[in-house]
């Protein structure tokens, strides 16, 4: 069966809305988290009622240490590369939250006082950044809310595969960043099962944010607060009418795989490997691996030509069919060194029967399904095609989910 199109999906769809409120399917979700947490439910701030408001009321207190503000280390999260992920216990509001130490600094410039995280994208399904300082042996710290549920890789690792409309459910939520970033001209450019976070109550967070973003929250906040300071040390002249409100500067511009750069200039483009590790290999679309072999092989390593907006929306299909199947369709689909599974996949959706895998979820979902897969970036269904579609239409998400706590 061909792929139909994007203008066709809605005259062509019959099914039922799912709802993923219903008792079963909400007693299923809880079920699945349990065994993920070890914290007290008392201690854990996106566990508890008033957990909304006392995330996003959240204020750093001023002029005081690292230690003064968030105490000492409980566990260790996360090992990376160049940084740990703790878990910290907020004085002030006696919460705990996830801090990420960075061992070498990223910044251009020495370590200062705390800056505000204004700029990054506020959204119920984005992690937050509560606070970014510097302790007191000088390592950068990132302050975010502590997500009990753990990742998506994690979860299915436990819960595979998972209830259809749960997979509906976490889409949608998915769907729902993606769109406010790309309404924004932002692209996230490494979603995977990994940097997609779940609460204790089910509520999808994304997080990844590389070092890129991170850089532009603190040196855009500084440039901020040094002109506010210039600003006010200004005499003010009399006026009646009230100031022109300032446009709204959003990080992750449209650089393409700029995050990527440092890592494609030690690669070459004979070899086998992925620029993009191994992590994000499978959910890596073709055009990423296209503009990479062609770039390098001009010795140009200037990548803004090429919108990955949607790459985004690729893989976000791949997260979706590895929540309904219990793994991944395919290893990487770039072009001459694809997997026999996505060769497969290639010959089958332009087939009479079609890619059995995504044929199995019916024709509301397996239409979709089809347009984020399609291997040419410019007929791919964007992100807010996708959230007019009839079937994320009738996705009733859950007040977790739609709430994000």
């Amino acid at each position: 069966m061909h792929p139909r199109s994007v203008d066709r999906l809605d005259r062509e769809v019959s099914a039922r809305p799912t709802d993923c409120t219903s008792q079963s399917s909400s007693s299923w979700f809880i079920k699945a988290l349990l065994p993920l947490t070890a914290v007290p439910t008392d201690q854990q701030p996106l566990l508890r009622r008033d957990s909304v408001l006392s995330i996003s009321d959240h204020i750093p207190l001023p002029n005081l240490p690292f230690t003064k503000r968030y105490g000492r280390c409980h566990q260790i999260i996360h090992y990376g590369s160049n940084s740990t992920t703790r878990l910290h216990k907020d004085q002030a509001h006696s919460q705990l939250l996830a801090i990420k130490v960075y061992r070498h600094s990223i910044l251009n410039e020495p370590p200062s006082s705390s800056q505000s995280t204004s700029i990054h994208p506020n959204h119920p399904n984005i992690l937050p950044i509560l606070d970014i300082l510097h302790n007191e042996r000088s390592e950068l710290c990132l302050v975010m809310p502590y997500c009990a549920g753990g990742d998506l890789g994690t979860f299915l690792s436990r819960n595979r595969p998972i209830p259809t409309m749960e997979a509906d459910c976490i889409l949608t939520q998915i769907l729902r960043a993606l769109d406010y970033l790309h309404k924004h001209g932002i692209a996230h450019r490494d979603i995977r099962l990994e940097t997609v976070l779940l609460t204790a109550n089910g509520a999808v967070k994304i997080a990844g944010f590389g070092d890129g973003h991170i850089r532009q929250v603190w040196e855009q906040s500084a440039a901020c607060a040094t002109s506010t300071l210039a600003v006010a040390e200004q005499p003010r002249p009399r006026s009646t009418s009230f100031p022109a409100p300032k446009p709204l500067t959003l990080p992750w511009p449209l650089n393409a795989w700029s995050r990527h750069i440092s890592t494609f200039a030690c690669v070459s483009a004979k070899s086998h490997k992925s620029a993009f590790g191994t992590a994000s290999l499978p959910y890596t679309p073709p055009e990423g691996f296209h503009h990479f072999v062609r770039r390098h092989s001009e010795g140009n390593l200037d990548f803004d030509d090429h919108d990955p907006r949607p790459a985004d929306v690729w893989a976000t299909a791949m997260i979706y069919m590895a929540l309904v199947t219990g793994r991944l369709l395919w290893r990487s689909a770039r072009l001459h060194c694809e997997d026999a599974r996505y060769l497969e996949y290639l010959e089958a959706r332009c087939g009479k029967d079609g890619f059995t895998p995504i044929e199995s979820l019916g024709a509301r979902r397996r239409n979709i399904i089809y347009a984020m897969l399609d291997p040419r970036p410019d007929k791919r269904i964007t992100t807010a095609a996708l959230m007019q579609s009839e079937w994320i239409q009738g996705i009733e998400v859950c007040q977790a989910g739609d709430k994000g706590f």
